[in-house]
């Protein structure tokens, strides 16, 4: 086991897990492993406004800001198996959505703020991609999100045009549904303050070929 890991996802069967399907952390001693719910959960995602802001914006004393969850588009995948992973996602600021992909376009390339573009975590039958807003390009370079993905400083994904379908609008949790076109670029830098890329020739990706196997029926 790799000791560097934040978490696992506890076995929704798993009779030690406090809380089946959820993100977890790992309690080792020298006998075993357990499952325990993370010290930072969801919930504690949030950032209290100073009393200045809410009086000045005439919200009640005690409210919040929360980060922005970030779509996580999964495309090839049953609603089921979404719903399953969907609790532990959510602890990691991603919000998971059904969504699809397109052929590439001539004008992929041609993003500006506003539009969307993917990081590419994986591409094929199974596709798994998050997306965010284009916030401004300059000198060649693109910024988008306004946060961080994972937080992982320097990285080398795929960069995808994304094209939105349609927004899933909510005073609660909007949803925007996003179709994952051609790759057009590298992400190469994901911080707190935003994810950075550059248009251009984009990194390999590792081969997986998973080839599932049947109980034979009776």
């Amino acid at each position: 086991m790799n000791d560097d890991l934040p978490g696992i996802i506890c076995d929704r069967h798993d009779p030690e897990a406090d809380v089946a399907g959820d993100v977890v952390l790992i309690e080792r001693d020298e006998q075993h492993l357990s499952c325990r719910q993370p010290a930072i959960a969801i919930d504690a995602q949030r950032f209290d406004m100073p009393s200045d802001w809410t009086s000045r914006l005439g919200v009640p004393g005690g409210s919040f800001l929360k980060p922005i969850d970030t779509p996580l588009v999964f495309s090839g995948f049953s609603a089921a198996a979404i719903r399953e992973y969907a609790g532990a996602l959510a602890g990691f600021g991603m919000a998971a959505t059904q969504g699809g992909t397109t052929d590439a376009r001539p004008d992929d390339r041609d993003i500006k703020p506003g539009d969307m573009v993917s990081a590419v975590l994986m591409e094929g039958d199974l596709s798994l991609d998050a997306s965010c807003t284009v916030t401004m390009i300059v000198d060649g370079r693109i910024y988008v999100c306004g946060h961080p993905l994972f937080g992982f400083g320097q990285v080398q994904m795929p960069m995808a045009r994304g094209r939105v379908l349609t927004t899933l609008s909510s005073d609660l949790d909007s949803t925007k549904i996003v179709n994952v076109g051609g790759t057009i670029g590298t992400i190469d830098q994901d911080r707190v303050t935003a994810v950075m890329g550059h248009l251009g020739v984009a990194p390999s990706l590792i081969p997986i070929r998973k080839a599932p196997k049947l109980p034979v029926r009776q």
